[in-house]
């Protein structure tokens, strides 16, 4: 960008913004460096933002680059529903050089249980994803899941009939139904 620079301390502008006296332009080079923000835990696609000094910036690949000066700089990374990360915010000091900040993201998982009433011996099971949970007469099963939603299916139990073969559940942010 350009400076104004007057040599003797008078305002070198007038009413209409014209140059009326003394003075010269001198030129100032701002160099930019790249603040590099890389993004792991995401699935390909997921979309993710980063807010540097007030400015947002969204993308989905897992680079956010943004071109800045020397100096210091706070940063946010937004919210995504289902996963966390520990570098939720703070601050960089660029000083003449690049920069890169390691976001790594990870999914939340939500505990869903599934309760069984009326076995006096043997062993039931769910099974979800193609993964079968087995417990005792009388335990619980409790499995950890990410938001989503999960056709479940009652393994039967000789001598047993269960009232629920097989549904759905629903997990919603730590909420399950």
């Amino acid at each position: 960008g350009n400076f104004w620079y007057d040599f003797n301390g008078q305002i070198p502008f007038n009413d209409l913004g014209l140059i009326q006296y003394g003075g010269d332009y001198l030129t100032l080079n701002f160099t930019q460096i790249p603040l590099v923000f890389n993004e792991s835990g995401l699935p390909l696609g997921m979309s993710w933002a980063v807010t540097l000094n007030g400015i947002t910036v969204t993308s989905t690949t897992n680079t956010i680059t943004f071109s800045v000066t020397s100096g210091n700089y706070s940063y946010q990374i937004s919210e995504i529903s289902g996963y966390r990360t520990s570098q939720s915010s703070g601050y960089i000091n660029v000083i003449n050089s690049s920069i890169s900040q390691n976001i790594t993201f990870t999914q939340v998982l939500y505990n869903v249980t599934f309760n069984e009433k009326g076995l006096s011996s043997g062993t039931w099971g769910i099974t979800i994803n193609g993964e079968t949970k087995n417990a005792g007469a009388g335990q619980n099963i409790t499995l950890s899941l990410p938001n989503g939603t999960y056709q479940y299916n009652v393994s039967q139990v000789n001598g047993y009939e269960s009232n629920i073969q097989s549904g759905y559940v629903y997990v919603n942010n730590g909420s399950s139904s």
